[in-house]
């Protein structure tokens, strides 16, 4: 069989795969161009979000007879529904390869907007000292009330980062439960009753129908000034147009942002004026052995594929396949 894989980075971790699976052909597309002399015999793929553009998507729907598995390297596979993806097709995601770079991710963003770093950085292109009014403005983790929107591997890995920091931290899930790295994991519908009271909100859910638009300007509004918000997840999860007035009005005290609704973030967003946040571009998952994970997860996912065993991290079609 052929298996192509489409990755930003990660190449070499694929292809170690190879000498386990001497009857598969592993094949690395940079890009549709590289994909297309390998559509007519391509029975699976590979591919981080950003490859499956709708030109990918078009070629793998109309000319690829033999496609059968599509791999997600990502969590969240709502870029891939809203391109489209082929009647029929096994999909798989990846939940587990992330998580503890985006955790890491969302906690350094809470740090450096409580140590200021944002401001410190200013300061150090004006050479300005500064000390006298910045350490009456400094803040700590110790004793934050941070709820984490979404307590799946990126949640409870934000929950699990805090703890030493002496943080208090609710998870958000589908359901209540006892669970040992929270002090309480509560359903969303109860999100109205610990807003007003959150010093930090770290945003770890998928785009769904359920949570498109979670964050909106009424839940924005009954936030404290001085609470944080952070968005590791999904830009569309947020108003963004309510937060740039809540952040650039001081009815927020700032976010950290990597996610975004528009990707690449236009050069005119408005975010980009804001002095109070921070903003990466879609990054948080990268660096450490996520690679690793994936090559892990492929491998374990191919010896299935071919037993003919199910297959790890099924993702139900919209279509109900």
């Amino acid at each position: 069989m052929n298996l192509v894989y489409m990755l930003t980075l990660g190449h070499e971790a694929l292809a170690s795969l190879a000498p386990e699976f001497s009857d598969v052909e592993f094949v690395r597309a940079d890009g549709a161009a590289d994909l297309r002399p390998h559509l007519a015999d391509v029975e699976a793929v590979v591919l981080v979000g950003f490859a499956y553009t709708a030109e990918v998507a078009a070629m793998l729907a109309n000319e690829a007879p033999r496609l059968r598995w599509i791999q997600s390297a990502n969590a969240g596979v709502d870029s891939l529904f809203k391109k489209g993806v082929p009647p029929g097709i096994l999909l798989t995601h990846g939940p587990t390869i992330w998580g503890p770079g985006v955790a890491e991710h969302a906690v350094a963003l809470l740090l450096g907007l409580l140590r200021r770093f944002p401001e410190f950085e200013r300061n150090r292109a004006r050479r300005a000292w500064d000390r006298g009014s910045m350490v009456r403005r400094m803040e700590s983790l110790e004793g934050r009330l941070v709820l984490c929107l979404g307590f799946g591997n990126i949640g409870r890995g934000v929950a699990q980062r805090l703890k030493p920091f002496g943080s208090r931290v609710v998870g958000f899930a589908t359901s209540a439960r006892a669970d040992a790295d929270a002090e309480a994991i509560v359903g969303l519908d109860r999100l109205d009753d610990y807003l007003p009271d959150a010093d930090a909100v770290v945003i770890a859910l998928p785009s769904s129908d359920e949570t498109r638009g979670l964050i909106s300007r009424e839940r924005l509004a009954s936030m404290k000034p001085s609470a944080l918000l952070v968005n590791v997840a999904r830009g569309d999860i947020v108003d963004e147009a309510a937060l740039v007035e809540s952040l650039a009005q001081g009815r927020l005290a700032g976010a950290g942002l990597d996610a975004f609704e528009r990707e690449p973030l236009p050069a005119d967003d408005p975010f980009w004026k804001l002095e109070n946040v921070i903003l990466t571009p879609h990054i948080a998952g990268f660096g450490g052995n996520a690679f690793g994970r994936l090559a892990e997860l492929v491998g374990e996912n191919l010896r299935r594929y071919q037993a003919g065993e199910p297959l790890l991290y099924p993702v139900k079609m919209p279509d109900g396949g």
